[in-house]
């Protein structure tokens, strides 16, 4: 079968940041349930993705912290040394066929459970779940010190990223995790540096980008998945 050369385009290399795919067929996020749990399924079909052609190829959301805990949902999580073998499985099969890994750094914040961790999340203010309520999550505002430890966070899970082999980082800016949370004055009612104004709401969100970039940007793309506000 011929191509239309309208579409030759998609077939071309494209540079992001440090990385290089091979075309523009990018697989994003999404859920299967293997996780970390399951390694051998997680590579499998993930590997399958790369083999089938697509240049990128997503984890499910991954926690970086156990303080953004799903239990009993599964998702990938970078908690640990155990995680980066358990992925790097994921990787390893996916730069087989030539594709780059990513995974999708999340903490879930006023949204997150902890029913296994049993961890009192963080978040832009002290507000139970709107996104599932009868999940009965619930949060304390953070300060500034606890906005540093959560940006530390995201640091510290992106460089087990980098070990476990991801090429690409990208940090869950919908669905409601904590970069929106601090974005959309919904979620934030806060009158210092990190509240009020649109410029002050984002504050953390930029803050957050940056320090992943400076401290992984050298060995892994960064990017984020992002929505609107109201």
């Amino acid at each position: 079968m011929v191509r239309d050369p309208k579409y030759d385009i998609l077939f071309e290399p494209i540079r992001i940041g440090p990385k290089t795919m091979h075309n523009r067929f990018w697989q994003t996020t999404h859920c299967l349930g293997p996780g970390s749990e399951r390694p051998g399924a997680q590579a499998a079909y993930r590997g399958m993705k790369a083999e089938g052609g697509w240049a990128a190829v997503f984890t499910e959301f991954c926690s970086v912290h156990p303080e953004s805990d799903e239990y009993p949902f599964i998702s990938a999580r970078l908690w640990d040394k155990g995680d980066i073998i358990n992925l790097g499985l994921m990787c390893d099969s996916v730069h087989q066929h030539g594709g780059l890994a990513g995974v999708q750094l999340w903490y879930g914040g006023m949204h997150s459970i902890c029913m296994e961790s049993r961890e009192v999340p963080r978040s832009a203010s002290s507000l139970p779940s709107n996104l599932v309520p009868c999940r009965n999550a619930y949060s304390s505002e953070a300060d500034v010190d606890d906005i540093k430890a959560i940006i530390n966070m995201y640091v510290e899970a992106g460089k087990r990223a980098v070990q476990a082999g991801f090429d690409i980082l990208e940090v869950s800016g919908g669905d409601s995790t904590i970069p929106i949370q601090f974005l959309d004055h919904r979620y934030n009612h806060r009158t210092d540096a990190y509240g009020g104004t649109f410029e002050k709401r984002a504050r953390f969100y930029l803050e957050l980008m940056h320090a992943l970039k400076k401290a992984c940007g050298n060995d892994a793309a960064v990017t984020t998945a992002s929505k609107s506000t109201h």
